[in-house]
This record gives structure tokens, C-alpha cells and sequence, in this order.
């Protein structure tokens, strides 16, 4: 399964993410809000994000998507009823307030837990 890490400076710079190898082929890409995402994510499986729209006509393109992450407290980005229709899972960093320091390891910590529990079956930090 791909995982891509969309927006990494906002995102996890700085940090050490291999261990979210473990759930597939790791993609990082430093997308910003105006950059052209369909074709960087029509491959994937999970798709993270913190600062980048995924908007219908861009997920649309992401046939093997199953699950969308979060990472941080803008979930009016992604289109939440659109992902439920195609019965693509959404989570989200809940109180994430800041990318900096501390805060963006614990961001980063919540989004691999919640993608292990997806994998796992267990509940997570869903959206219903």
C-alpha cells in the first residue's frame, strides 16, 4: 500500500517517519495548497495531510484510497461527506493547534496510531 505525506514542511520536517514504512511504500511530497495533487496521489492508499484541500474531482483519482489522515484540526479540507460515500475512513488529530517542536511529533505519533489501528481493525480518532 502507498502512504503519501502530502505538505511535508507543514507537516513532519525535521522528524523521523520510517516507521510509517511499516503500513507500505512511503511517499513524501511537498505539496502546497496550489499544487496539482492528482496524479501524486492516484496510487495511494492512505493519504496525509495537514494543510492541503483534497476536494472530490482530486479524490476521485485516488481509486485504491482507503484512508485519509488528518494531522491537525482543518478537516473542512477534505471532503468528509465525498470520502464517507466511497467508504474511504477519515481520521483526525484532534486539539492539534500548532506545527512546531513537540506538537508535531505528537501529531505525527497520533496519525501512525491511528493508521496502525485502522490496519489493526480497532477504532480510532474516526470521523463518523
Amino acid at each position: 500500500m502507498k502512504i503519501i505525506f502530502l505538505d511535508f514542511n507543514n507537516l513532519s520536517e525535521g522528524l523521523d517517519l520510517s516507521a510509517f514504512s511499516d503500513f507500505g511504500e512511503m511517499s513524501i511530497i511537498d505539496c502546497d495548497e496550489q499544487c496539482e495533487r492528482k496524479d501524486l496521489i492516484k496510487e495511494a492508499g492512505v493519504i496525509i495531510t495537514a494543510k492541503c484541500p483534497l476536494l472530490k474531482d482530486e479524490l476521485d483519482f485516488a481509486k485504491s484510497l482507503r484512508l485519509v489522515c488528518i494531522a491537525g484540526d482543518e478537516e473542512e479540507l477534505v471532503d468528509l461527506n465525498y470520502c464517507r460515500e466511497r467508504g474511504i475512513a477519515i481520521t483526525i488529530v484532534p486539539e492539534a493547534e500548532d506545527f512546531c517542536g513537540e506538537e508535531k511529533r505528537r501529531i505525527m505519533d497520533v496519525t501512525y496510531e491511528n493508521i496502525r489501528d485502522f490496519f489493526n481493525g480497532d477504532s480510532c480518532n474516526s470521523l463518523e
